[in-house]
């Protein structure tokens, strides 16, 4: 009789157990009340999770652990514990396992799981695990190392819901058995122990906790290693530093990293190795004008650019678009390829390349950073490919994603009603149940806000009641005054106190645009002006046009009829009177009649300042 009592989801008893069972085990489980695994994860494994990467590593471990002189016999018997006819027989047997067997016997599993019931597998699954933590503290480094490796055999997609996974990572990070080791051995482990750190991103929980134990793990030892490690040695502590989203700010790390991508030839198999170095420079805020020119020689050469997968070619242009790269050598082959795939996905023996929506969104964000001019039957394209993707539900649980995808296309010009609304209406649903990330948020604000400017006429109601797109006088908040580029402060005080200016304020007028501007209000009303301050960091670097954010800006303010002034680090360099602002903006009505396309060219930072003043106000609607 099925058991309706709490111990019936006590670990190991998943099921149809008698009371003198749960009594006799309880003394192993005493700490770990629920199963890792249930018959049903058997049921529903797949074989596509572990990834060819993680392949890749474990595979390269695997080899330098064999070059280890040192191997430990196996002394217990695959007859002793399979096959399992009665499981009070099973976890007699396995109470009497020696803590440096537990490999050995987790690979007798391996041999096992074909002929095994899934109800039972799983029973067997939770016992090992549970005993494997019990021993824990009877297990040197090194059998630790062994019996994770064994599980990583086993179960390579599901190894992060082990109570084992988790007890060991502490231990990992925070052993001192390396201190009489030698340098080779002692290198070994802190590679393994940063590969399965590396794994914890699968398990939100494991995650928070692997990030902090990985930070302490690389303080003692990364630079003591670093100059011994190989290529992989390095890719694999990358892997584990950009999964855990663990802080490392160590200038000899970025330049070994700049200098590994610079060395490898995806034409012999490496690309795996390019994306995971990309990520991690990407993590760390490394923009490297050399390796800018080494990813664009990839990119002129078809073969090589066509060997990458769909995600990896995205991740080039990801980079390229963090670096402000805006070379059209560079991006138009990777959006010719994007959209070959997206229409056509290519396909191999067992699946097809699909994209992902996660990669949509990056490469969107690429197209409207860059200034990308992608033609009316492409973007028709994209919005087909996310109404299908919401259909199939890929963004209910990465609601953000669609966000992300829509203020991309709202910035490259193509703004869909009906795409909006989803978007607004799938985040508004996911924020009702997650609570507040206001980092997170703030790109649905300004969503919210561009379309409020910019289609007042046809925006939901009910989407935005209550929601104020536009406020001129909004206060700065502290902290984006301490993260400028300028001295905003000081650029105000000195602009108040010339004639013809009543006050200069520093505002925020566009909600959710969290780039500060300085209102100049002059004695007459109609010189008002607002001044946008455009720095380096903000410009791409060739064109010399703003990043899309600030275009976006600017075009907003531009539908509200704003006098706008763009000045650069360079225009301050020259000591500009505001007067010449101020009576300058509002002179546009000659130029009135310019096409709209040309006003890119006059609004360079290469152009005169007063040539520019003069044009912000008929900035183009789709620039």
């Amino acid at each position: 009789m099925f058991k309706n009592h709490i111990r019936c989801l006590i670990k190991f008893i998943p099921g149809f157990f008698d009371k003198a069972s749960v009594v006799r085990f309880s003394r192993i489980t005493q700490c770990h009340n629920y199963a890792s695994f249930s018959a049903r994860d058997i049921l529903h494994e797949t074989s596509d999770e572990a990834g060819t990467l993680i392949a890749t590593f474990a595979k390269y471990i695997a080899i330098e652990r064999h070059k280890d002189g040192a191997q430990t016999p196996t002394t217990i018997r695959y007859a002793d514990y399979f096959p399992i006819t009665d499981i009070r027989s099973f976890q007699r047997e396995l109470q009497k396992t020696p803590a440096d067997q537990v490999a050995a016997l987790v690979i007798f599993t391996s041999t096992y799981r074909p002929n095994a019931e899934p109800q039972t597998y799983a029973k067997v699954l939770n016992d090992i695990d549970s005993i494997a933590v019990k021993l824990l503290p009877q297990m040197h480094e090194d059998v630790v190392l062994r019996t994770l490796y064994a599980f990583l055999f086993l179960i390579p997609n599901w190894i992060t819901r082990l109570d084992f996974y988790k007890a060991a990572l502490n231990r990992l990070a925070t052993n001192n058995e390396q201190l009489n080791e030698s340098t080779n051995k002692s290198l070994e482990n802190f590679i393994q122990s940063c590969f399965y750190l590396g794994l914890s991103k699968k398990n939100v929980s494991a995650k928070v906790n692997a990030s902090e134990l990985l930070q302490n793990l690389l303080k003692q030892k990364l630079e003591i290693h670093l100059d011994n490690m190989h290529t992989l040695d390095l890719a694999i502590v990358g892997n584990a530093i950009y999964k855990t989203a663990t802080s490392v700010n160590i200038d000899k790390l970025n330049q070994r990293v700049t200098n590994e991508v610079l060395k490898l030839d995806i034409g012999r198999g490496q690309d795996g190795i390019l994306i995971t170095f990309l990520k991690l420079l990407r993590f760390l805020r490394v923009r490297s004008p050399t390796v800018c020119e080494y990813l664009t020689a990839i990119c002129k050469n078809s073969d090589s650019l066509a060997r990458l997968q769909v995600r990896g070619q995205v991740h080039i242009f990801a980079y390229l678009t963090e670096c402000l790269w805006d070379n059209e050598e560079c991006s138009k082959p990777i959006i010719e390829l994007f959209f070959k795939n997206l229409l056509q996905p290519r396909r191999f023996e067992f699946h097809s390349e699909a994209v992902r929506s996660k990669d949509l969104c990056t490469f969107l964000w690429c197209c409207a950073q860059m200034k990308c001019a992608l033609t009316s039957e492409q973007l028709r394209h994209v919005e087909n490919r996310l109404f299908d993707k919401l259909r199939e539900g890929e963004f209910e649980n990465y609601p953000d994603q669609l966000v992300d995808c829509c203020l991309s296309l709202w910035i490259l010009g193509y703004k869909s009603q009906e795409l909006l609304e989803s978007a607004l209406q799938t985040k508004l649903a996911a924020k009702s149940s997650k609570g507040a990330q206001p980092k997170v948020d703030s790109r649905l604000t300004v969503l919210m806000s561009a379309s409020q400017i910019e289609q007042p006429s046809v925006r939901s109601k009910d989407l935005l009641k209550g929601f104020k797109a536009y406020d001129i006088d909004a206060k700065v908040p502290n902290y984006l005054l301490k993260s400028s580029d300028f001295d905003l402060k000081e650029l105000s005080l000195k602009w108040s106190q010339e004639d013809g200016v009543e006050t200069a304020q520093i505002v925020c007028p566009i909600t959710g645009i969290n780039i500060p501007s300085i209102h100049i209000k002059a004695l007459s009303p109609e010189n008002n002006v607002l001044v946008e301050l455009l720095s380096e960091s903000q410009t791409l670097q060739f064109s010399k046009d703003p990043i899309a954010i600030v275009r976006l800006k600017l075009r907003l303010l531009q539908a509200l009829n704003q006098k706008i002034a763009v000045v650069t680090t360079k225009d301050l360099s020259e000591n500009l009177n505001i007067k010449d602002i101020v009576h300058n903006a509002d002179d546009e009505k000659s130029l009135m009649g310019q096409k709209t396309n040309s006003i890119q060219d006059y609004l360079s930072p290469s152009t005169p300042f007063l040539r520019r003043i003069f044009l912000v106000r008929i900035f183009i609607k789709f620039f």
